[in-house]
């Protein structure tokens, strides 16, 4: 068997697994995330945008936590947990302007509730952490 042909099933086994607890790890830092958000917004009254930080930062250190004992067997930078937090943290701000602007484009374009914008943005930010993630911060070492 050819290289070529080994690499889709590797990626197959790969998301097969880590994905799957990815999706699960990413769902309840999305509940916790989207908790905070709604409180946030609905009962001390903050800004949207200041919401979704505040719930952002909630859900990221969820996601983490998660990333770290559940998720990936793998950690490019386990060595250097200070380095690994940081890269998981900027991924996640990138992730963040990502969710930003589709809860922006919901709310003021589709005029939609924010919480609603909030779940539409999910998905995108999603795919875009985990890959972003796999690639710099939980792949195998060569």
């Amino acid at each position: 068997m050819t290289q070529n042909a080994a690499f889709p099933r590797r990626w197959r086994a790969i998301l097969g697994t880590e994905f799957v607890r990815y999706f699960l790890a990413s769902l309840l830092a999305l509940l916790v995330d989207l908790g905070v958000f709604s409180l946030s917004l609905r009962l001390t009254g903050v800004p949207w945008a200041i919401a979704a930080g505040l719930g952002f930062c909630a859900g990221a250190l969820t996601a983490w936590w998660l990333s770290i004992r559940f998720v990936f067997r793998n950690r490019t930078l386990q060595k250097k947990p200070s380095a690994e937090f940081t890269g998981f943290l900027v991924i996640g701000i990138l992730g963040l302007g990502v969710t930003e602007a589709v809860i922006w484009s919901s709310i003021h374009i589709l005029n939609v509730m924010p919480e609603f914008g909030k779940l539409m943005a999910a998905g995108a930010t999603f795919v875009f952490n985990f890959l972003l993630r796999k690639l710099f911060l939980f792949r195998r070492q060569s």
